[in-house]
This record gives structure tokens, sequence and C-alpha cells, in this order.
């Protein structure tokens, strides 16, 4: 059902233009939902465009673009263990940014 309804609010939202807000929350929330169903590089494909259009629009240290960083990194990171060192550097980036120590 979850997924019925992240393609419904998708498809309502996808001709909007890339910058609009509702636009963005809908495409998270279908990454989410092709994320549990294992289909890890679609799911990175589509933060990945997300995160690029947020950094742009919010700025690349807003809590929203950190979030969508971090669910990014998390989404590469279950790509295997071929992919983690790119995780590993986006997770670190985004603990830095929040304020964490850096490393």
């Amino acid at each position: 059902m979850l997924v019925g309804l992240a393609n419904a609010w998708w498809t309502q939202v996808r001709d909007r233009p890339e910058e609009d807000l509702e636009r963005l929350a809908a495409a998270k929330n279908l990454t989410w939902s092709v994320f549990h169903q294992g289909d890890y590089a679609e799911a990175t494909a589509i933060l990945r465009g997300v995160h690029t259009v947020q950094a742009r629009v919010l700025g690349p240290e807003d809590p929203v673009t950190l979030e969508t960083a971090h669910n990014l990194a998390s989404s590469i990171s279950a790509h295997g263990p071929g992919e983690h060192a790119e995780a590993e550097t986006m997770q670190r980036e985004v603990h830095a940014a929040q304020g964490g120590p850096r490393s």
C-alpha cells in the first residue's frame, strides 16, 4: 500500500519544476519505497537527483539537504562493500556539516 501511495504522489507532482519542494518531497518518499523493495540502484539514482537539486535550492548545509545526503550514503552503502568508501566519505561530510568533530 505504501508503494502505491508513493507512486500516486509522485505521479501527481513529477511534471512540476525540479525545484518544487513538494516534488522533491515526493521523490524522496518514492525513494524510500523503492529502497525497501530492494532496488538500491534506483533509490540511489533518485536520491542523487534530489540531493543535487536540494543543495542548489536549499544550500548544501541545510538540514533537509543533509538528511538527504545521509539517506543517499545509506543507499550507496546498500550496494555492497565496493561502495562503502563513497558512502563513508559522504557520511563524514554530513557529520562535519552538522557540527561534529572532523576526522
